[in-house]
């Protein structure tokens, strides 16, 4: 990838190759031309690393050491990635859907749910006492098959829940516009023996969600 410089009068600029917005102005050709690795403007930056990081931290570590519960050491994570502990905070501390959580001591990162069934983890996760209804959005297509086969982890390692209709709406937009809510019944199947857990940024998980459990919002 190569910075993209655009003249105007004799002026150079640096657009972000992402988004197009303008990172640098006014410069020479010379200056702009040695310019080699501005390529992105900080929030398209921002962007992309939380994206690697989520990819590493959830499917797949590459050379970084992983425990059994999903910590890698912070220290290794800013060197793989060449951005600062400031930067790391940032992405840390704004993502929407807090992501990724620091130890105590944040000498270590990890992600706090949505991993792949075969990174083989054992994460503690909390157990829901007192479960009620619970959401997952769909779409049309899906409905027949979930509420006759259930819903199951795919390559994750766990199904994820929504507390509230507008969160699960969110997750099914990702998969097209015919958006359907699906309602779980968490209390029965707490009852009937399901294990149902709650990650550190409350995304409701389970192995499995048998059809019997799931009715149409």
């Amino acid at each position: 990838m190569k910075p993209i410089i655009k003249f105007n009068g004799g002026r150079g600029a640096i657009l972000c190759n992402k988004c197009r917005v303008i990172i640098k102005e006014d410069l020479t050709k010379e200056e702009a031309n040695g310019e080699t690795n501005l390529l992105l403007c900080d929030e398209c930056f921002m962007k992309n690393a939380s994206r690697k990081i989520s990819y590493l931290l959830r499917h797949n570590p590459e050379d970084l050491k992983m425990d059994s519960e999903g910590w890698v050491w912070t220290g290794d994570l800013l060197k793989k990635l060449g951005i600062t502990m400031q930067e790391l905070t940032y992405i840390v501390e704004t993502n929407d859907k807090k992501r990724f959580a620091f130890s105590a001591d944040k000498l270590q990162i990890r992600a706090s749910q949505g991993h792949s069934e075969k990174l083989g983890l054992d994460i503690k996760f909390n157990e829901v006492q007192f479960p009620k209804n619970y959401y997952h959005g769909t779409i049309k297509v899906n409905v027949d098959s979930i509420l006759k086969k259930g819903l199951n982890t795919g390559t994750r390692a766990y199904v994820h829940l929504s507390k509230d209709v507008e969160t699960a709406t969110q997750v099914g937009l990702r998969h097209g516009k015919d958006v359907v809510i699906l309602v779980i019944d968490g209390n029965q199947m707490k009852r009937d023996g399901f294990m149902i857990y709650e990650s550190e940024n409350g995304v409701i998980l389970a192995e499995s969600v048998p059809g019997e459990y799931i009715k149409i919002k």
